[in-house]
């Protein structure tokens, strides 16, 4: 499991970290989704803030197989795959940075760690984001 996250890149507990595009998390048959209540994604009951699955809170999260998501079916084996089938246009607009095409906002871009640096010297060149 990582450590955290920091923009796109995930951190291992060694130390090390790389970019990534997407998480898939699976919590089994029971959801536990407490690791989401600080990111503000669940309710004061602790159930995902979606629709249909589509996280109402961030861009680019999803769920699948929560109880009644999309249907009576869809915490169910038979159930699941309408579900991720109804997801993954968004999951894959967002990781091919195109959230715009789905309808949702465009993410509000984060300067690298280098280029806040860069600006904080008062150098507008060099640190610049590629």
């Amino acid at each position: 499991m990582f450590d955290r996250l920091d923009g796109d890149r995930m951190f291992w507990s060694d130390g090390q970290s790389e970019s990534v595009d997407a998480i898939i998390l699976a919590t089994g048959y029971r959801p536990s989704l407490g690791y989401l209540r600080e990111l503000g994604a669940l309710d004061e009951h602790g159930a995902p803030i979606h629709v249909g699955g589509i996280s109402s809170t961030h861009v680019g999260l999803v769920y699948v197989g929560l109880e009644f998501q999309r249907s009576y079916a869809s915490n169910t084996l038979r159930g699941v795959m309408q579900d991720a089938r109804a997801v993954i246009g968004p999951l894959v607009a967002w990781i091919r940075d195109a959230p715009a095409a789905i309808g949702l906002p465009a993410p509000v871009p984060t300067p690298s760690r280098s280029r806040i640096a860069a600006l904080e010297r008062g150098d507008s060149r060099s640190g610049a984001d590629s």
